[in-house]
């Protein structure tokens, strides 16, 4: 499964445990909880009163020294959250530069990376320029770290311009891996063929069975915008993300509206399924 790499704050799980000292507080931290996934050994403990504000850190934990705002007391029990220091990678440069000269991806956009079988996948859209005119495609560069990554010589992987419900340009990927085959949904511009014509863009679904050589889905797009064009999905469509709970599928989007333009800022989304070709809106959108 897919996802968007961000922040996680990793919550631990607490004792309260009264010292001899009237006003003290000794933390002892309850090793065995189960979202405790690190591998660190932990001896945390320390005091908190009205003159020491601090709880001492153990050297071989991942945890800062911490203040009493760190500390959430509920019927005798602490909330530790341990303070989110990234590391910058790579000497802070680029991952991956655009493309030089006459390459299709001179410019770089949004992007999406999965992880499979040891190996980092990046799909992104590339293009020659922004106008939503130019074409779009969307191409692949895999890494095996996570830091260094190779375009593959075979981009793009997914092309606009070949059929009609995605022919101006395709762009954001959203993709998922299960059972070893590779499942991508993407924003498919129909639109904007002339200067005066509006962007017309839904989702559309494509399938691979290595990451490399993609088809698209006979029946694309597989969720369309809405109607009227004034609608609050009326005029695009671009997924997010997709998630699975159960044996169902949630795919969650932006959209926007045209009204005289572009409309309101975008509003989010989400269609569900269980093949993941066939969606049903979801009531609250």
């Amino acid at each position: 499964m897919g996802h968007r790499f961000g922040a996680v704050i990793l919550l631990i799980l607490m004792l309260l445990v009264p010292s001899m000292t009237s006003g003290d507080l000794e933390v002892i931290v309850e090793t065995d909880v189960p979202e405790y996934i690190l591998d660190d050994y932990l001896n945390l403990s320390g005091t908190v009163n009205t003159t020491v504000s601090s709880f001492l850190d153990d050297t071989t934990a991942n945890f800062q020294l911490g203040t009493t705002s760190d500390l959430i007391v509920t019927d005798g029990k602490v909330l530790l959250t341990p303070e989110f220091r990234p590391r910058i990678l790579n000497n802070g440069n680029a991952i991956l530069s655009p493309g030089t000269g006459t390459d299709w991806d001179t410019t770089l956009m949004d992007y999406y990376v999965v992880k499979h079988n040891g190996t980092y996948w990046m799909y992104y859209t590339g293009c020659r320029s922004t106008s939503l005119m130019s074409a779009r495609h969307i191409g692949l560069a895999t890494s095996s770290d996570g830091v260094n990554f190779t375009r593959y010589s075979g981009n793009p992987v997914v092309k606009s311009r070949i059929n009609t419900y995605d022919y101006t340009n395709i762009m954001q990927p959203v993709v998922m891996v299960e059972n070893d085959k590779f499942h991508m949904w993407y924003a498919g511009n129909h639109g904007n063929r002339w200067s005066s014509e509006k962007q017309n863009i839904d989702i559309c679904y494509a399938t691979s069975s290595d990451g490399y050589n993609w088809t698209k889905y006979s029946g694309n797009p597989v969720i369309k915008n809405g109607s009227p064009d004034s609608a609050w999905n009326g005029l695009a469509l671009r997924p997010g993300d997709i998630i699975k709970e159960g044996n169902k599928y949630i795919l969650f989007y932006k959209a926007v509206r045209t009204n005289g333009g572009q409309g309101p800022k975008p509003k989010l989304g989400s269609h569900s399924s269980t093949d993941l070709t066939t969606w049903t809106a979801n009531s609250n959108n």
